[in-house]
């Protein structure tokens, strides 16, 4: 009877550990993709781009949606990301949204979601030559 109880109980044992061993490597990951990207590690100290790494320390502590805009290449990622990893919402998924890539006629409800009857007719990105990141948290 004992021999079948250790057998039951065995595997909840180790299912227990296992859970324990991937809690902590996640939080592990999380630490280093924290300090991966701070807004430190973007390159640049223009005046312009400490404009930028304020604004990223602001956005950060809000709880807004943020577009993030401008040139191809210019690290619109890099920058949601540091929002993004920098936040209260850090330990939640970074979803982004290349709104390049979205029809005309989506991008209104991806940006500022659906409403039954309600008309968004938002201007086409990429008609000012500006490429658009939409971060959602």
């Amino acid at each position: 009877m004992s021999s079948m109880i250790a057998q039951a109980v065995k595997p909840r044992q180790e299912n227990k550990l296992l859970t324990r061993d991937l809690v902590q490597e996640n939080e592990r990951l999380q630490e280093q993709l924290k300090d991966h990207f701070q807004s430190s590690n973007i390159i640049g100290k223009s005046r312009a781009m400490q404009e930028v790494y304020d604004l990223i320390g602001q956005v950060a502590k809000s709880d807004a949606t943020v577009l993030v805009r401008g040139q191809s290449g210019t690290g619109k990622e890099l920058v949601a990301q540091a929002i993004h990893y920098n936040s209260l919402r850090a330990d939640k998924p970074f979803v982004k949204v290349n709104c390049a890539a979205l029809p005309e006629t989506v991008i209104g409800s991806e940006l500022f979601g659906h409403e039954k009857g309600l008309s968004l007719e938002p201007s086409m990105p990429g008609k000012d030559g500006l490429s658009w990141l939409m971060v959602k948290f």
